[in-house]
């Protein structure tokens, strides 16, 4: 499969839809060598569906609306997409699924907090997220509790 611009656009790669995966792995490799916005536009409407699959995942949480879940979801994905090194074992969607719910848990434990917290506290949480973000792109998994606490 040769990457071409004028191939038609993805709107929802499914996991067991190789043809689009090896596609879009195509883009990943191209729009990291080279960031053109075109590229990161295609990727990014390729796996919409996924991250707001994840964002319905979080629809029970309080104090938040879908829209917002569905927007911080989207931000994780393009955060991924920015971020992604294609060298890196595990490929792209268990690091996508990352930082999708790592952005969806950063804005419900900022915008939940219901008592008066004290900073050292929220900082250390917010250290506790970036560490188990970091570490599940580095494991190409998500990280343990035990495997976040060595690293802290």
């Amino acid at each position: 499969m040769t990457l071409s611009l004028s191939t038609p656009e993805l709107v929802d790669v499914k996991p067991d839809d190789h043809a689009g995966r090896q596609l879009v792995d195509e883009w990943l490799r191209a729009y990291a060598a080279g960031r053109d916005p075109e590229l990161r536009d295609r990727i990014l409407r390729a796996y919409l569906g996924m991250a707001d699959r994840l964002a319905e995942r979080f629809r029970r949480s309080r104090n938040t609306s879908p829209e917002d879940l569905r927007q911080a979801a989207r931000l994780g994905l393009l955060t991924a997409i920015d971020r992604y090194d294609p060298g890196r074992p595990g490929g792209f969607v268990p690091y996508a699924v990352a930082c999708i719910v790592g952005e969806i848990k950063r804005h419900l434990r900022d915008t939940t907090w219901r008592v008066a917290v004290p900073r050292q506290t929220k900082e250390l949480a917010l250290r506790v997220c970036q560490t188990a973000d970091e570490l599940a792109g580095r494991l190409g998994r998500l990280p343990t509790a035990a495997d976040v606490a060595d690293v802290l």
